[in-house]
């Protein structure tokens, strides 16, 4: 009975961190959509201010040389033109000091959604760690894993006799389950020891096309959401996954209709 208690009481402990992390996942998208609905408008902002700085420049050019006639023609005049063309030139300062601004914005959004997506990383390894083991006891601790130049597997971990290699996306099509294919192609082409004769594939994401859902369902690849298991995982070798990845390239590089 003291067994039983203390496996509810950690099935529970497991299902309140799964509840934590999705609300903070939820929140964590939520920012990443008005990121890019702030980035969005300042894009529609630069290419009304490189309209209007285009049309004043031009404008400019054209008394410039107007006023530059001018000065030759009648000396004069010179202290009347030398103030138009420093109000000229103060209106240039103004539009490069705007454009100035907005790169620096342009520069913090980026910058953010840098962290978010880092983020989203962290708590899908914590996730579909969680998962794994409430689901399928599988007791894995996952990291990212890199070879400069040549891959970077975003959730991977192995233990004995398997291994876990995974992508974390926002929005999960087709194109992701190639990817973590290849991810495991390229690991036992360049680093055959980081595999396992066991290898679970498995994606995480927020937003899940329905395509990508049959042939996730088709090769057994893992989809996992804030929501949940979208598909179970099944254990692959290496050469069926070399298949998988030749039918999802066909997939994606045939024409519709």
């Amino acid at each position: 009975m003291s067994n039983e208690s203390t496996i509810f009481a950690d099935m529970e402990e497991i299902l309140r961190k799964i509840h934590i992390h999705i609300e903070r996942i939820e929140q964590t998208n939520r920012e990443i959509a008005e990121a890019l609905r702030l980035l969005s408008t300042l894009q529609e902002k630069i290419i009304a201010i490189l309209k209007d700085i285009h049309a004043e420049v031009k404008d400019h050019s054209t008394k410039l040389d107007e006023h530059t006639k001018i000065l030759k023609d009648h000396s004069t005049k010179l202290d009347e033109h030398t103030k138009i063309l420093k109000d000229h030139s103060t209106k240039l300062d103004e539009h490069t000091k705007k454009l100035d601004d907005i790169r620096r914005d342009i520069r913090d959004i980026k910058e953010g959604l840098r962290r978010l997506i880092g983020e989203l990383e962290d708590e899908a390894k914590e996730i579909v760690a969680l998962y794994l083991r409430s689901e399928y006891d599988i007791k894995v601790r996952l990291e990212t894993f890199r070879i400069e130049k040549i891959v970077e597997v975003n959730i991977y971990g192995c233990t004995d006799d398997l291994c876990v290699i995974g992508e974390c996306k926002n929005r999960i099509g087709p194109s992701v389950l190639l990817k973590v294919c290849m991810n495991a192609i390229k690991l036992a082409k360049h680093r055959p020891n980081a595999l396992r004769r066991k290898i679970i594939l498995v994606v995480y994401g927020i937003h899940v096309v329905e395509i990508a859902k049959k042939y996730a369902l088709r090769y057994g690849i893992c989809i996992i959401t804030p929501k949940g298991i979208i598909t179970e995982p099944k254990i692959h070798s290496i050469d069926k996954i070399r298949g998988y990845a030749e039918e999802l390239k066909k997939v994606l590089t045939t024409p519709s209709g």
